[in-house]
């Protein structure tokens, strides 16, 4: 959900979520993708104070990364951290793909917020140039990413939803039925 609508309708995301069974909301997106460490951690605690009522309705809410999360900001803290040390409330629904875009090794940050972790976005990255029809990503199980490891990496952790995703494949059916199986192999594999 929309952090804007997060913040002026918390009513509204409350109830739509009861009405939906929903037990969790997360935040994917700002407009603002470059700012610096104040203005990030300003946006981390606006995030913290927007997500209040929600997670007093029993909903657990967080954050959802794409790339700009990472950018060097000059220290040792990333975007990321900077959205996360706001509250120790928030969860992270962590997009593993955006994290290896970025240059980052997931294994890292899954381990840094391991219990923190609510939900994985499970996608892939193609070779490097190649798949420029579907801008680059793969089907889960055939492109560069480990995700037999990252699944092993993620069997003692609190997540309760793989998201399988693709941002632009050409051919819905392939991708949901090879990215199923290979999800359900490497969860298999990893005794999830």
């Amino acid at each position: 959900v929309a952090f804007e609508t997060i913040r002026d309708d918390p009513d509204g995301v409350i109830g739509l979520s009861r009405d939906l069974g929903v037990e969790a909301v997360i935040a994917p997106h700002t407009e603002t993708q470059t700012r610096t460490p104040a203005e990030w951690a300003a946006f981390g605690a606006a995030l913290a104070e927007a997500g209040k009522p929600l997670q007093d309705a029993g909903l657990a809410f967080g954050w959802h990364n794409h790339a700009f999360e990472f950018a060097d900001l000059g220290g040792a803290d990333k975007p990321l951290d900077l959205i996360l040390q706001a509250s120790d409330d928030l969860v992270l629904e962590l997009d593993v793909a955006w994290a290896v875009v970025a240059g980052e090794d997931p294994l890292t940050w899954i381990e840094k917020y391991r219990d923190r972790l609510l939900a994985v976005h499970v996608k892939d990255r193609a070779p490097e140039g190649t798949a420029a029809e579907e801008d680059g990503w793969a089907d889960v199980g055939q492109g560069v990413i480990d995700w037999a490891g990252l699944a092993k990496a993620l069997k003692d952790t609190p997540v309760r939803h793989y998201i399988i995703e693709h941002d632009n494949p050409s051919d819905d059916r392939r991708f949901a039925t090879r990215s199923i199986a290979a999800l359900r192999g490497y969860l298999a594999g990893a005794g999830v």
